[in-house]
């Protein structure tokens, strides 16, 4: 079984992913979990958007899988038809590389293939065509898990960021459901996410938990 958590920078991606693995864990599923970015079989095949960045900006974003800083704003860009083909390659290497996996195991992915969709427009055409193509060719998980909270939550979490870029982006965030209506949302604000959690765990997976920790 596979658990994708999906979500803004400060969403609480990894809190949420730990969380589920406690969960699964405790309750005797054999369990683990994966940062998706870094899985061997994408070292050898990365966006080609990623080529132009200077060296000290991809260290920075394999730290945090995020820019370190955005201070003018949140521009969306273009998918081309190479950017297709590329993500296209992914989707192929991903499933070639699934087939290593234990199907008795559940594996808790930290970030998905959704998180690629919030940083392109599709205005044109070409675009949209382009997006459908993908859309029907993406690897689906059994469970789609997107975080979301409030710009001042994710403002606190993430204060390297400007505003104008996390409202942007968070947006994009939330309207991702249009488009992948299998996506559950999952609020991380203070105090929020945990009964949630708790049910979707219990609903989806058939474990049944009586926690009472916090996804800050």
């Amino acid at each position: 079984m596979l658990i994708s958590v999906s979500g803004i920078v400060g969403s609480g991606k990894t809190t949420v992913a730990n969380r589920l693995l406690d969960l699964l864990r405790a309750a005797g599923r054999d369990a683990t979990c994966l940062r998706f970015q870094t899985l061997p079989c994408f070292t050898f095949l990365r966006s080609p958007l990623r080529t132009n960045q200077p060296a000290r900006d991809r260290a920075a974003e394999r730290a945090d899988d995020v820019p370190v800083m955005r201070s003018s704003g949140y521009r969306k860009k273009t998918l081309t038809l190479i950017v297709t083909l590329t993500y296209i390659a992914r989707f192929v290497t991903f499933r070639i590389y699934r087939l290593s996996w234990r199907s008795e195991r559940t594996y808790v992915l930290n970030r998905y293939f959704y998180d690629l969709f919030v940083h392109y427009r599709l205005e044109g055409r070409a675009e949209r065509f382009y997006f459908a193509a993908l859309r029907a060719l993406m690897p689906v998980t059994d469970v789609a898990l997107l975080l979301v909270a409030s710009p001042e939550t994710i403002a606190q979490r993430r204060a390297n960021y400007s505003r104008e870029y996390l409202s942007a982006l968070g947006d994009a965030y939330v309207r991702l459901r249009e488009s992948f209506p299998e996506l559950i949302e999952i609020r991380t604000d203070p105090g929020a996410g945990v009964e949630s959690l708790d049910r979707i765990v219990s609903d989806y997976l058939g474990v049944h938990t009586t926690s009472t920790a916090r996804t800050s």
